[in-house]
């Protein structure tokens, strides 16, 4: 069975050499949860200003097996309980967009292009 977990900062950025990516999760403005098959990461979740998921990651060999909803409804618990937030946002590239309406989320805006990036900001009410 997959086990869903908070993860310590210096595991997501052991290899990264970004300074100021370091600072923010030394700092608090990111909390972290991971997908494990036994001690082998198979996804992640990251949510950034307490209450937007800023990065969704699932190992493709493990995609359809419920990851990704399990990821997002443990840190959407975590916003609730620990946070006391009462909803969760994220920008949804195209790709993803069924599956946060599939578990919930409505869209709060149009599609946009910003940057470079195609999104559409999305929010589940807890």
């Amino acid at each position: 069975e997959i086990g869903v977990r908070l993860v310590g900062s210096e595991m997501c950025i052991r290899d990264s050499t970004d300074t100021n990516l370091k600072r923010m999760f030394d700092r608090g403005m990111y909390q972290v949860m991971g997908a494990y098959d036994g001690e082998h990461m198979v996804g992640m979740i990251a949510l950034r200003n307490e209450s937007h998921i800023s990065l969704l990651f699932v190992d493709k060999e493990y995609h359809y097996r419920g990851i990704g909803r399990s990821l997002v409804m443990a840190m959407a618990d975590y916003v609730k309980q620990e946070l006391g937030k009462i909803a969760v946002s994220v920008n949804a590239s195209p790709y993803a967009v069924g599956f946060y309406h599939k578990i919930g989320f409505h869209d709060v805006g149009l599609q946009t292009h910003s940057s470079g990036i195609i999104y559409t900001p999305m929010r589940l009410n807890l």
